[in-house]
């Protein structure tokens, strides 16, 4: 199995999600409950995060991910204690950032992977962060170990950018969202054979939105500043991310 081959796929049951890494595109087969647009794109842009290397997926014989109990803390003042129960330390999840951003809420998420027998042969934890500025725009940041098992985005970052030790990447992902019973247009296939060009199933009519991601690694642990519709400009992620990096 070579790692593109993998697919990142998503089943959503209620809150859950499941990633079947078998085949090229990623696509949201079915939705048994319609989300929002939002939520939609943020499953869909989590997925590009969570590929998995060739390497590893042989050794472990990791067939799928898929989402566990999971605690949301509304209050800052309990931000310690969702980093304590993520098993991460050191982590930074500022309340502010730069921008006007101002943070509304963190998650707690099991992660687990089973083979292709559906035995368990992986667990992690992740925190996924929510912030909003005054003029309602939403920013999320998305921290996981990082693992052996769990590769980079697949695609070529659109900017790269180091500070010290640490490198950033840039990447502007285009989803067009259509809904489950939808047949590809020629003019569809074409599109999506484009870098960086997903469809996904699930929504109730045909959308399209890009979603921006920035990712680095620090300490063992992978962040991911996810801009849903990419309203901001990449040298504002980079500034957000480099503030971070300052502490």
């Amino acid at each position: 199995m070579k790692a593109t081959d993998l697919n990142q796929a998503m089943n959503y049951v209620e809150d859950g999600y499941l990633l079947e890494l078998d085949t090229t595109k990623k696509e949201i087969l079915t939705m048994k409950n319609r989300k929002k647009t939002l939520r939609i794109l943020m499953a869909a842009a989590l997925i590009a995060l969570m590929a998995v290397t060739a390497v590893a997926a042989e050794g472990l014989d990791l067939f799928s991910l898929e989402s566990g109990r999971s605690k949301t803390y509304r209050s800052y003042a309990e931000v310690a204690k969702a980093i304590t129960e993520s098993g991460m330390e050191d982590l930074h999840i500022p309340q502010t950032l730069d921008g006007g951003f101002r943070f509304q809420s963190v998650q707690v998420q099991d992660v687990n992977g089973r083979d292709e027998q559906g035995s368990h042969v992986l667990t992690y934890r992740q925190l996924e962060a929510e912030y909003r500025s005054d003029a309602g725009q939403q920013l999320y940041l998305s921290i996981h170990p990082a693992l052996e098992s769990l590769g980079e985005h697949e695609g070529n970052p659109t900017a790269v950018r180091s500070l010290g030790d640490v490198t950033m990447r840039y990447y502007l992902d285009h989803y067009r969202l259509v809904p489950g019973d939808y047949t590809l247009t020629e003019a569809d296939k074409q599109w999506q054979s484009q870098p960086g060009n997903f469809i996904s199933y699930g929504s109730d009519k045909v959308e399209q939105q890009d979603v921006a991601f920035l990712c680095w690694d620090q300490g063992g642990v992978q962040y991911t500043l996810m801009d849903m519709g990419a309203a901001l400009r990449q040298d504002t992620l980079f500034a957000i991310a480099q503030e971070m990096l300052a502490g």
